[in-house]
């Protein structure tokens, strides 16, 4: 049998030679200059999925041995175009020029089981590129045979003895755990992905520029879990369709010194458990490093206003004058600036609203519909670089957030900079990440019936007015005149700027269509205003469905 196929193969070649001399053709196509067979392997990035000898990717199919398993015709035609040869292909057209698909060709067909078994391609000392075995001569007559026409009989996709595509544009083992990239999935593939984030408890030394609303947080206290559920879908001309859904648990308590007046202190304190805004992203991919140094991809988004934006403090919150126990007394403040006198003591902790909500930034969701758009890219890097293998992401997202009810929440501009490198095999990787999040400065409507100094003579809050003191209950150690006044302001704004992270990740391949990652985001930047965690936990398990998608038989 080995003796047919030996004299089949050159019998083979013995007809196209003949072929040739009778049609004139010559071998000045594949004479001229150009990247060998190995360079191109290696320039095109056909090795971030495919492995030479040990060495690669380990998505797609090994090409040891791929000299053996498929003909120079199928190849050269695949290369061409694969969604030609299998409509719905997953693989990418690499836009090779006809003299670059035969290079590479005759470099696969050099690979096989003989007597120069495939080795790596490597790099010389001077920074050439090598292959082992070496590419076929590109100036040899029986080259030009590739440029005879394919018979159709040899465009059979999917042999026996075989899987000649890989399961995905995305190698998941350069795939970011926590930010974004250019990678987009196959059509038809459907993933689920579960995160869960715990926020580390923040205390009073995580909450910045309170001064600025003239307020001292003696205490502070705040507890916050994620939950996300994503569903993704691949879509043909490489798009991807993503669903979010977060689930948000948070409680808050604080005690509060208005204007740094020692005797009065205020304690809210407010929780929530709900379902946050439903988002649904389209991603489209543009270029990426078959026909560009990059892959480059953008996105835009809805966010649909299923959270509630109405999530209140605890009712009845307690404040003490001198240490002595109240409900809290202060009234609302109508659109005029006129206190509601029939609203004093009722509990009610107005900082935010009228009706007692919680700042922006712990509520589920804005009330109106939001928006979000982005650009990422991705470089894939090959086993020949400096740093071996391994991918950079990096790219930015904004997100619209309106006012809603008197409460605007503030823009979002997040910026990430990712380097995913493997460190065992195509089953574990290292994700470090630069991490930049601004958010414009939140603003609430309507005014505050606001404690002061009266004394005081500078200042935003100087010129209060004291708080006559048939209004304040006979208490043993009360300094007279009464050290205790208000004044009707705007509602100061809670948080804003611009907070840094970096963050480290662990990425976990068990096979190429299930992933666990496991890490921790420390922040390095606090905001100029508001609450910003010290760190973050996090851990998330994604799967696949995609079986069916790649082997469709013979």
């Amino acid at each position: 049998m080995e003796m047919k196929n030996i004299l089949g193969r050159h019998l083979s070649c013995t007809i196209a030679l003949f072929l040739l001399l009778l049609l004139g053709c010559s071998a000045s196509a594949l004479a001229q200059a150009g990247p060998s067979g190995a360079e191109l392997f290696q320039g095109k990035g056909c090795s971030g999925c495919h492995s030479i000898g040990g060495r690669g990717g380990q998505v797609g199919p090994k090409l040891d041995t791929v000299g053996d398993r498929l003909t120079a015709e199928w190849i050269y035609k695949w290369l061409k175009n694969p969604a030609a040869v299998k409509p719905g292909t997953i693989m990418p057209n690499l836009h090779l020029t006809d003299d670059e698909r035969a290079r590479l060709t005759f470099y696969l067909m050099s690979l096989n089981a003989g007597a120069r078994p495939a080795q790596p391609v490597a790099t010389t000392s001077t920074g050439a590129i090598k292959s082992n075995p070496p590419d076929l001569n590109a100036q040899s007559p029986e080259n030009d045979y590739m440029k005879l026409g394919v018979d159709e009989s040899y465009a059979k996709v999917q042999r026996g003895n075989i899987q000649d595509q890989i399961e995905g544009f995305i190698p998941p083992i350069y795939e970011p755990a926590l930010t974004e990239s250019a990678f987009v999935l196959p059509p038809g593939a459907l993933r689920v992905a579960v995160g869960y984030r715990q926020i580390k408890a923040l205390d009073a030394g995580d909450l910045t520029g309170q001064r600025e609303i003239q307020a001292r947080f003696k205490d502070f206290h705040l507890d916050r879990q994620f939950v996300d559920i994503d569903l993704l879908l691949g879509l043909p001309d490489n798009f991807t369709v993503r669903l979010n859904l977060p689930i948000q648990s948070s409680r808050m308590r604080a005690g509060i010194n208005p204007q740094f007046i020692d005797p009065i202190s205020v304690f809210p304190q407010g929780s929530t458990s709900a379902i946050g805004d439903l988002s649904l992203f389209v991603k489209k991919k543009f270029v990426d490093q078959g026909n560009f140094p990059i892959g480059i991809a953008a996105v835009g988004g809805l966010r649909f206003p299923t959270g509630s934006n109405k999530e209140k403090f605890d009712p009845d919150t307690t404040a003490s004058l001198l240490g002595t126990k109240m409900i809290f007394p202060f009234p609302a403040v109508d659109d005029h600036g006129n206190p509601e006198m029939n609203t004093i003591g009722d509990g009610t902790f107005r900082r935010f609203s009228n009706d007692g909500r919680l700042p922006a930034t712990l509520q589920p969701g804005l009330g109106t519909l939001g928006g979000q758009v982005g650009l990422f890219v991705t470089r894939q890097l090959e086993g020949g670089t400096f740093i071996g293998r391994g991918a950079v992401h990096a790219g930015a997202l904004y997100e619209f957030r309106p006012e809603a009810d008197g409460i605007d929440p503030g823009n979002l501009l997040t910026a990430f900079a990712t380097f995913v490198k493997p460190i065992w095999r195509d089953n574990i990787s290292l994700d470090l990440n630069y991490i930049a999040s601004y958010q414009q400065t939140d603003s609430y409507a309507g005014k505050i019936f606001q404690p002061v100094n009266p004394n005081e003579t500078t200042g935003p809050l100087s010129g209060g007015m004291p708080i006559p003191p048939s209004m304040i209950p006979p208490m043993p150690g009360l300094p007279n005149p009464s050290p205790v006044g208000f004044k009707i302001i705007d509602r100061p704004p809670f948080s804003g700027g611009t907070t840094q992270f970096v963050a480290t990740d662990l990425i976990i391949v068990p096979n190429p269509l299930f992933r666990v990652t496991l890490g921790a985001l420390v922040r390095v930047a606090k905001p100029s205003l508001g609450p910003s965690p010290p760190y973050v936990l996090r851990a998330a398990v994604t799967y696949t469905f995609a079986s069916g998608l790649y082997r469709q038989g013979e």
